[in-house]
Order: C-alpha cells, then structure tokens, then sequence
C-alpha cells in the first residue's frame, strides 16, 4: 500500500509487489505519488525453504521497519542515505510467516530492497516464489432473503398468476408446472431484486437452463440466450465490490417438455455454487398488520370484516374456541370479508387475521369473538 504522506495518510495504490528491490532514485513509485516525502506498507506471508537461522537485511534510503512472525527485527525509523539494518529468526521449512515491511522516503533519492540468508541459503533478494498475499479474511456473509419471483402462464411475460419470495433459484420441474396456478408448458418468470458479492473482484455468472434466459446484472446484460434448447450453460463476466448491492433482473421462459433453471456464481475466490439465499436481497416487505377487525354472529354463520392492510394480496383467517387459542387457519381469501358457515349455534368462537404477500405473512390482528344464534 503507497501513501502520499510519510505517516501512512493519503493511500494512494494498492498493488501486488513480486519483490521488494526498488530503487526509484528521484522518481516516484506511481505517477499518483509525490517523488518524496511518500511511505509503503508491504505485508504478506514468507515462505522459508530451511529450517534454520535467517538473517534478514534491508538496503534502504530513509526510514524502514521489518516485522517476521510478529517480531520486530528491524527498527530504523530515521532520515538517511544508504543504509543496511539487519535482525534474526530461527524458521521453520514450508512453514508460512506474517511479514510487513515499512517504509518512508523523506527526499531526495529513494530505495528499499528486502534480502535474507542462512547457513543453507545464499544472501539474495527474497524471491517472488517465496513471498504470498496475507489470506484474504473469511468474509462476512449477508442476510438476505432470496428474489422475487414474477410468474406468467406464458412465454412473454402476459398472464401474471403468481408472485413469490424465491431463496434462489435452482428449479428442476422436469416436466411439471412451477405452481399449481401455472401450465406446465409456455410459461415465464421474471426475478429482481438486489445482489451482494463478497469479494471485489471480477464474477462469472453461470446459467443452466431449459430454455431460454436472460440476465442483467448492475443495469449491464450479462447473459442473453433467449431460444428454445435443452440443459445449457450460459456465462457472463463482471467486476463486482464486496458488500456492495447491485440490481440483479434474470428472466427465463420454458416452452414445452422439461424445465430447468439455476443461477450460479464464481471468481478467483469463490468457488462455483448456487448463488446463496443470503447474498440475494428481494426488496420485499412484510405487510401490516390487519386492523378494524369485526364479527358479526348470525343463525348458524358469523361475518367477519377488517380494513385493508398496506403490501397485502391475501389475508387468513383463523379461528379457535378459546381467547388464548390454539388458532387455526380456516380459510385464505383475497377481499376484506368472510363469512364463517363453519359453525354451531351456542357456541362462542374467537377469530384473528393476518395479512400475506410474496414476503410472507404478518403478525396477528387482535382477537374478536361472536357467538351465532338463531
């Protein structure tokens, strides 16, 4: 990491240097780098080949610091030309060791080189072979709950039945329908929703459907395979942030036959899988709770009405002969009312209603009890 300050302020690049024998003289590391008063932080891990003594020397004009395994074995933190500092570690053979080195350069020229030796190894320049990136720490993953799911009756997106909360998609219905309200054959789906990788760097993205597929990711057409075929992969490439969210859109289509679609994801540090639940975001709500809810007793039947709730495409009703329950689902309907028929004259019935969409259902209404007569 190059800073524009002697004092690791104002980093300026990030890179991946192989070793450490630079010699800049009065120029800069990096065109985004003042030619002096600039600092480094190199930190990976080392790789001895002996088990043995090593001793570690830095060449450097000014200030340099080395730490092997947590230990400071070289503190030289002043202005100079010139000048090789030394330390000792005993180290073990194919053994991976925490290294940093730092460094600053006041002015003028500037130079920091980084060698080692022991009894079995010559004085030479660390090696590139010898030298690795610190492992990447294990990344924090997200809680998302999955995309939402837009289902048509047919190919192009017309005949909407049914919306729901998909975890991720990896369907293989074979030849059967996607839900009882969709034909088995010529129909579509449309998911969205957000995606948050864990890594920054670039992504594959990987389709495997029967038939068609399109994918957008961040507004950008990744995929695009709109035809009639047989189980296909289909990739697509982007460079990604972690923890950042991108608008994700994957439509598919199924024409006749067999019906499959999965959506995956690789890069350089994350294996090809399934992308996960948790890292797929719907933008789904939960819907209010009903409110207003009244019950009416007639002879053998007892009417229910309640005020529409904000995000619900349904409502249940459920039903109990005690205050404090167990309650049971009777019923599922779309409007604000229902008529119980379900019931006996002289018996006290309590009833509460919650309200549901693709997100899932919310919490109980308050309780209201009736008791039919004749």
């Amino acid at each position: 990491m190059y800073f524009n300050t002697k004092d690791f302020k104002e980093l300026k690049v990030t890179r991946i240097d192989s070793t450490i024998a630079f010699d800049w003289g009065t120029g800069t590391p990096d065109q985004s780098i003042h030619s002096d008063t600039f600092s480094v932080r190199w930190s990976g891990q080392i790789e001895p080949q002996f088990t043995e003594d090593y001793t570690f020397y830095t060449a450097a004009d000014d200030g340099v610091r080395l730490w092997v395994n947590g230990k400071k074995l070289i503190d030289d933190w002043k202005i100079h030309s010139v000048k090789e500092q030394k330390g000792s570690i005993r180290l073990t053979a194919g053994k991976k060791y925490d290294i940093k080195l730092e460094y600053f350069e006041h002015e003028g020229l500037s130079s920091a080189k980084l060698y080692w030796s022991s009894a079995s190894q010559p004085k030479q320049i660390i090696p590139q072979q010898q030298l690795y990136p610190s492992p990447a720490p294990a990344p924090n993953p997200g809680n998302g709950d999955g995309l939402k799911g837009e289902y048509y009756d047919e190919t192009n997106f017309t005949q909407p039945k049914l919306t729901r909360l998909d975890g991720t998609i990896n369907f293989d219905w074979k030849s059967n329908a996607p839900a009882s309200s969709v034909g088995a054959d010529t129909f579509s789906v449309r998911w969205s929703g957000k995606i948050q990788p864990l890594y920054s760097e670039q992504y594959t993205f990987h389709t495997l459907s029967d038939d068609g597929v399109r994918l957008w990711v961040n507004g950008q057409l990744l995929i695009q395979d709109w035809n009639t075929h047989g189980v296909k992969e289909n990739t697509g490439k982007i460079s990604l942030a972690a923890g950042q969210q991108y608008d994700i859109i994957l439509e598919y289509f199924d024409e006749t036959h067999e019906a499959s679609v999965q959506l995956l994801w690789s890069s350089s540090s994350q294996a090809k899988q399934i992308v996960p639940q948790s890292q797929l975001y719907s933008g789904l709500s939960y819907p209010d709770r009903p409110t207003g809810l009244k019950a009416t007793a007639g002879d053998a039947q007892v009417v229910l009405a309640w005020n529409a709730a904000d995000r619900a495409s349904s409502y249940e009703i459920k039903r109990s002969t005690n205050l404090d329950g167990p309650y049971v689902k009777i019923a599922q309907v779309n409007g604000t009312t229902y008529t119980d028929q379900n019931v006996k004259n002289g018996t006290r019935y309590y009833y509460v209603v919650n309200a549901m969409n693709a997100k899932g259902a919310s919490g109980n209404s308050y309780s209201v009890n009736a008791k039919p007569s004749n």
